[in-house]
């Protein structure tokens, strides 16, 4: 199976607004949800912004750094092997 890494643009957050629910890791629904991902910008301090890569639609956090070149298109914490956007798969804690 191969995934493509393209990923929308999301919203542009606001200065301390969250990315993600609190909990998100406790929400079945992040398990059973076919991840659209979208790019969003952080702003945790006023003079400091982040680009993090989350769902469209659970708002889950993808597995990685937005700046991967083959990233894990999986979702963050998540259980069993990676499966990187080329369709490469290696366990947890190994390495591609």
């Amino acid at each position: 199976m191969i995934f493509t890494d393209s990923h929308g643009i999301g919203p542009d957050l606001a200065p301390g607004e969250a990315p993600w629910p609190v909990r998100w890791e406790d929400d079945p629904r992040c398990d059973s949800c076919l991840h659209e991902w979208e790019s969003v910008l952080l702003r945790p301090y006023p003079a400091r912004v982040e680009e993090a890569i989350r769902c469209r639609h659970c708002h889950t956090p993808r597995c990685g750094d937005s700046r991967d070149s083959d990233p894990c298109m999986r979702r963050r914490h998540h259980r069993g092997d990676h499966v990187l956007a080329s369709g490469v798969r290696y366990p947890l804690g190994g390495t591609p």
